[in-house]
C-alpha cells in the first residue's frame, strides 16, 4: 500500500512532534515545571525533533536534519546563555558549515562510482 514507509514514517514524526511543540508553547509558561523537569528540556527536545523531522522529510537526508536541527537549537542555546556576540555567531556558522562538509565528502566516498583498474 505505501511504497516508502521511511518518508511515511518522517512525515508522522514532523508531524507529532509539531502538534506536541505547539500545545507545550500554549499552554505552559516558561518558569512553569513538570514533575520537577523545567520547561526548557522538553521545549529543546521538541524543538530539534521537529526541525530534524521536517528538514528529513523536505530532503530525505539524515545528515542534513541532524545538522540543521542541532544548528538551530545550539543557536537558541548560546542566545539563552547571553553569548549573542557576533563572533559566537560566526563560530557557530563556521563550525556547522565545516561539518557539512565533511559529511559531504563521506557521502561522496561511499558513492558507488567508476572505479578506475589498475594496470599491471
Amino acid at each position: 500500500m505505501f511504497h516508502n514507509k521511511p518518508r511515511l514514517f518522517s512525515i508522522l514524526l514532523t508531524l507529532i512532534s509539531a502538534s506536541l511543540f505547539i500545545i507545550l508553547i500554549t499552554t505552559y509558561s516558561p518558569n512553569q515545571t513538570i514533575y520537577n523537569i523545567p520547561l526548557l528540556f522538553p521545549f529543546f527536545f521538541l524543538l530539534f525533533i521537529n526541525i530534524y523531522s521536517l528538514i528529513t522529510t523536505v530532503s530525505t537526508k539524515k545528515t542534513q536534519g541532524f545538522l540543521a536541527g542541532t544548528f538551530i537549537t545550539s543557536y537558541l542555546l548560546l542566545r539563552l546563555f547571553n553569548l549573542n556576540t557576533l563572533f559566537y555567531t560566526i563560530l557557530l556558522i563556521a563550525f556547522f558549515a565545516t561539518m557539512e562538509l565533511i559529511m559531504l565528502n563521506i557521502a561522496k566516498k561511499e558513492q558507488p562510482g567508476e572505479y578506475k583498474q589498475s594496470t599491471n
